[in-house]
């Protein structure tokens, strides 16, 4: 049985545990410096050249003005002056192309870019209002038809920059940062080709009609359509790599809930400012932030994955004194929004750097709540590659579905999954008890790997996960595959199998690669050390690893002692987990006897 290194984090919400970054789906911000006015570059791989801007206001006053031979221009806002803005191009070369945006931002000196992207952007969010409403209506009317606001922006933006990340990663641009309408960029010409942002456009073919988007680089393919429906979203994405022979399928990635109406969009300005709020406790604190500094952001009643209020309190206050030690400032970002009852006041949210979370609002403010599970569970698509001993060659590597659950000790007596056509009330086995570090919160795991699978679920096929409590009634979860990978990883600088590998008591630096059909969310490296071996009837188990953002280099360096608990150490793994921003996980099994 394989057990992979997992930090506080994903214990608590199951997702990829990250060192938190500033920001996620915003920023982008213009430099104080510049002037009062509306800054930009049109472009659709070169830049617009000579192309007319004209601008709106939420007011219904009008300006405009022409691109430079860049495709960069600046509109003043002396006539112009009530933000959220929208812009329109109209190319200065036959056949005519008309590109839109919108502000993503309220600053005085804002940056708009037009793009194809942030043409999709703009046409989406109308094209999701009840009743759907043209762009070329809204830039006509813009007071009867006016134009989100920043807080509604990122969530548009925010999934189709998920769409075009692999892209943004492979042109340089890795800045979490980075947005495609406010953050500033060169446009290429034909005698110096674009680089970041502006490759990744001439890479792109955008059909805003039919919301399809087939970016290319001659080698990897991938083709993403965009569906827009009442009050919700919907991103479909396949990628095909001629390198690796791989595909990765990322299913429906879903915004199914687009805030339009009053009370909508309140719900959404409060779940911002508590998340705001959060940060800024967390920020002031520093080292000396408690658990009890985060219960007033707390549903009282809170239940997740068995954690109540206290306990998921120790695991934030976990999660952002690891952010604090790395030298990062906290800042939660609303990612997408699931989904949004403002009948029962509920919303189901992703946020940027935990991942999926609940809302519920209690005496007038959105607090942080929970999912009602009584265990964290997961069913995993999963490509594992094994290197040193491989006990089960083409049976227990490859792609293959794991399922993994983790509950407070004690509580949970017995876990059966049905689901894929290959589980049919399959027993998932208890493996360890696994301490949540930092806490005083200890858990029991229970593991279940399928063998190796031909072809891999379909995104979001249900599973049926049977959790039986030591106490109560037996409870039935239904949980939905992630997104699939057929690319494999490797270790590429060791090589054999014997404890001498693992070089104990000594610095073991390992690398690997680093799949190239998906973009990167995280990797984890651990490794499992097993005294007196793995064979043995009840080894000790002794564990240690380190967690890497997406663009950090691919290696990792640690120290495995020759004991654990006492016994000498005779068997080894070693893991690599590389995780994607849809669910894509591709890992390595590195087994040393």
């Amino acid at each position: 049985m394989n057990i992979y290194l997992r930090t506080a984090l994903a214990v608590a919400l199951g997702v990829v545990p990250l060192l938190l970054s500033c920001g996620g789906g915003g920023g982008g911000s213009a430099p104080v410096t510049k002037a009062p006015g509306i800054y930009g570059t049109a472009a659709s791989g070169l830049g617009h050249s000579g192309g007319k801007i004209d601008v709106v206001d939420g007011d219904g006053n009008s300006d405009g003005g022409q691109a430079d031979g860049n495709g960069d221009f600046i509109i003043p806002t002396t006539i112009v002056k009530t933000p959220p803005y929208l812009l329109r191009v109209t190319t200065a070369t036959l056949p005519t192309t008309t590109l839109y945006s919108v502000s993503a931002d309220e600053h005085s000196a804002t940056t708009i870019n037009i793009t194809p992207l942030t043409d999709l952007i703009i046409r989406s969010w109308y094209s999701a209002q009840t009743p759907s409403i043209t762009i070329e209506d809204a830039f006509a009317d813009p007071v009867t038809h006016p134009a989100p606001k920043p807080d509604s922006v990122s969530l548009i933006h925010n999934l189709i920059k998920n769409v075009v990340q692999l892209w943004l990663d492979k042109n340089g641009v890795t800045s979490n940062d980075f947005n495609l309408i406010s953050t500033p960029f060169t446009a290429g010409t034909i005698t110096v080709p674009g680089t970041g942002l502006d490759k990744v456009l001439d890479q792109a073919w955008v059909n805003a009609a039919t919301g399809q988007i087939v970016i290319s680089n001659g080698t990897t393919t991938q083709n993403t359509t965009l569906n827009a429906f009442l009050s919700s979203l919907t991103a479909s994405t396949t990628t095909v790599s001629q390198v690796t022979g791989s595909t990765v399928e990322s299913g429906n990635n879903d915004i199914t809930s687009v805030p339009t109406t009053t009370v909508e969009l309140a719900a959404l300005a409060g779940i911002n400012t508590t998340l705001a709020n959060i940060a800024n406790t967390i920020n002031a604190r520093g080292l000396f932030l408690s658990a009890a500094d985060l219960l007033p952001y707390l549903d009282p009643s809170l239940v997740n994955d068995g954690f109540n209020q206290a306990q998921f309190a120790q695991i934030l206050r976990m999660m952002a004194l690891s952010a604090r030690a790395s030298g990062q400032t906290v800042l939660y970002t609303l990612k997408v929004i699931k989904s949004l009852d403002t009948t029962t006041n509920v919303a189901e949210v992703r946020l940027d750097g935990i991942g999926p979370a609940f809302f519920r609002k209690v005496s007038g403010t959105w607090l942080i709540s929970g999912n009602g599970r009584i265990a964290n569970i997961a069913v995993s698509a999963v490509m594992n590659t094994r290197q040193g001993i491989n006990p089960c060659p083409g049976v227990c590597d490859g792609t293959k579905m794991t399922v993994k659950v983790d509950a407070l000790q004690g509580m949970i007596s017995n876990v059966t999954v049905t689901g894929g056509g290959f589980w049919n009330s399959a027993t998932v086995p208890w493996v360890s008890n696994v301490a949540v570090t930092g806490t005083v919160i200890n858990l029991d795991r229970f593991w279940l790997d399928s063998n190796h699978l031909a072809s891999l679920p379909a995104k979001d096929t249900p599973f049926q996960v049977i959790v039986t409590p030591v106490s109560g009634p037996t409870v039935t979860y239904t949980i939905m595959s992630n997104a699939y990978t057929t690319e494999p990883i490797s270790i590429t600088n060791l090589s054999g199998s014997t404890i001498g590998v693992a070089n104990l008591n000594n610095p073991l630096t390992v690398n690997w690669t680093k799949p190239i059909s998906f973009p990167i969310q995280g990797m984890i490296f651990g490794y499992q050390a097993y005294a007196p071996s793995r064979t043995d009837p009840n080894p000790l188990v002794c564990t240690g690893g380190v967690n890497l953002s997406g663009t950090a280099a691919p290696s990792a360096t640690v120290t495995i002692l020759p004991t654990c608990q006492g016994t000498n150490v005779g068997s080894v793994n070693l893991d690599v987990v590389v995780n994607g921003v849809n669910g894509e996980s591709s890992t390595i099994t590195y087994v040393i006897n």
